[in-house]
């Protein structure tokens, strides 16, 4: 039987009380596909609204992105012109230590020239200083030759209130002298020695000063300063004297002692005369005397 418009409106009449068949006209006359595309769609809406959060999220975290790539830019930048000012830098320390070490080179050559300059000086120094030496020692020898010549000169001024009949022996008077007994009793080193000796004096002792009139001989050492050695050398010169058979005194003169001198010449029968003043002779004489 046909259906008419008439019964599409009562049905539709029909639907509009009853709305609880919907659902089963609906299921009646769609297939399941449409009856699906509500819930479909409903599923593509939530997946849009979810895709379009999801977009969101993504535009946001891309807008987050790019501003971290743009600070690390910055930074990158900022990096890169350190790395500059440091490579810039660093040539400069490179520069500057090349100036030091051309500066250290330069010094350390004028420290070898001032170290060879000071050497140079050094031994110019000791160059004077050997030759101060030998002007002072040439000029003690011609002091002390002066005063040999003076002491030899004056003989009587300075020894004649302790001798008399005073009398200079030169060494080559002495050796011509006393050669025979020289020679007999004494080594040809000794007599060397004895024959070096600066100034010999004989004479008698005053009745004062000795009981003896027997002659004695003053072996003297003269020196501008006397020191340790001219002493030595006059008291083994008095005993060669004394081994060859002469009585002699050890003497010493000058115008000064050093201290060893002095110190050598303490409690010693050795008479010295200083300066013009003398000492010492009651105690050679005392030991001469016991001496003999």
């Amino acid at each position: 039987m046909a259906f008419t418009v008439s019964d599409i409106q009562s049905f539709t009449r029909i639907l509009a009380s009853h709305p609880e068949w919907r659902a089963e006209v609906r299921r009646a006359v769609l297939t399941d596909d449409l009856l699906a595309l509500p819930a479909i769609m409903r599923d593509l809406g939530q997946a849009q609204r979810e895709l379009t959060t999801a977009q969101a999220r993504t535009e946001k975290r891309l807008e987050e992105l790019a501003a971290a790539e743009a600070r690390t830019d910055a930074r990158l930048a900022e990096l890169a012109a350190a790395q500059a000012r440091t490579e810039k830098h660093l040539e400069e320390l490179a520069a500057a230590e090349a100036r030091t070490d051309a500066r250290l080179a330069e010094l350390a050559a004028a420290q070898a020239r001032t170290e060879a300059c000071v050497a140079e000086l050094a031994q110019a120094q000791k160059r004077s200083e050997a030759l101060l030496a030998t002007l002072n020692r040439r000029q003690d020898e011609m002091l002390g030759d002066i005063l040999e010549a003076r002491y030899a000169r004056r003989a009587f001024s300075y020894f004649g209130r302790w001798l008399r009949r005073i009398r200079v022996a030169l060494p080559g008077e002495l050796a011509s002298v006393m050669e025979q007994t020289l020679e007999s009793r004494l080594s040809p080193d000794e007599l060397h020695d004895l024959l070096q000796i600066d100034l010999l004096i004989s004479g008698r002792p005053r009745a004062a000063e000795m009981g003896s009139d027997g002659e004695i001989w003053l072996a003297i050492e003269v020196s501008a300063v006397v020191d340790q050695g001219d002493v030595t050398r006059a008291r083994q010169r008095a005993a060669l004297l004394g081994k060859a058979g002469y009585r002699a005194i050890a003497a010493v003169a000058g115008q000064s002692l050093t201290e060893g001198a002095a110190a050598l010449l303490q409690g010693t029968p050795t008479v010295q005369i200083l300066d013009g003043r003398s000492q010492g002779w009651e105690e050679a004489f005392a030991a001469l005397g016991h001496h003999n």
